[in-house]
Formats: structure tokens, sequence, C-alpha cells
């Protein structure tokens, strides 16, 4: 991890990550190369790469019948 100052004396820090997996999330899943480094950086895993760029509300969704009082 490295940093540097910005023109308002803030100090961003820079995580590191894999530029060979970015490179390979980019490719299978055919986004830019930047939002695979994005992914990466937030260690979201292969398979739910997906459904975090593509979600489902309703498959996330809880049935409110069973809410207390429904």
């Amino acid at each position: 991890m490295y940093s540097t100052t910005s023109l308002l004396d803030k100090i961003w820090e820079f995580k590191d990550f894999d530029d060979r997996k970015s490179l390979m999330i980019s490719q299978r899943h055919n986004i830019s190369l930047l939002i695979a480094k994005l992914l990466n950086i937030r260690n979201i895993s292969e398979g739910d790469i997906d459904q975090f760029l593509n979600p489902e509300l309703f498959d996330n969704l809880p049935d409110p019948y069973l809410l207390k009082d429904m």
C-alpha cells in the first residue's frame, strides 16, 4: 500500500491488488479493467461478481409473511 497527498493536503492511500487476477476478472466477465481492479480490491469472490454487478432485488428480499404480526 502506498500513499500520496492531494492538492488539499489530504492523504490518499492506494491499496495493493493483483494485476493478473484483475485482468482475468475483466476478461471472464467482459468488464473494464478498472471495474475489475475495484472488485479485486474489495475482495469480491469470483462466484459473487455477477450478483454484485447485477443484483436481483427480489432474490434478496425476505418473505414478508415471516415478519411478526404480518
